[in-house]
């Protein structure tokens, strides 16, 4: 099942975070279509217990899905400019 986890926009900012308890396929979307443009840049992160959150990966236009692998809670950081948002299968 497909989530939307960051909607589709251009400025930056985080999405909700929300827990992974097995694997989940992550990638970038956008309102026009299914081509990302390839200046898109969103950060995976992984939040630790005193609520501090840590970069794991960046997601980019244009690149192959991401895979988060390990159970925790994530967000998704968009770097502003670019059109994008985060779908997680999960």
């Amino acid at each position: 099942m497909s989530t939307q986890r960051l909607s589709v926009g251009t400025d930056a900012t985080p999405s909700s975070d929300h827990t992974v308890t097995s694997s989940e396929t992550i990638y970038l979307n956008d309102a026009a279509g299914t081509t990302v443009d390839p200046g898109a840049q969103v950060e995976i992160q992984i939040k630790d217990p005193s609520g501090a959150y840590f970069r794991v990966d960046t997601l980019t236009g244009g690149a192959k899905p991401g895979v988060v692998i390990a159970p925790g809670v994530y967000r998704y950081v968009r770097k502003a400019a670019v059109s994008c948002g985060v779908v997680s299968n999960g």
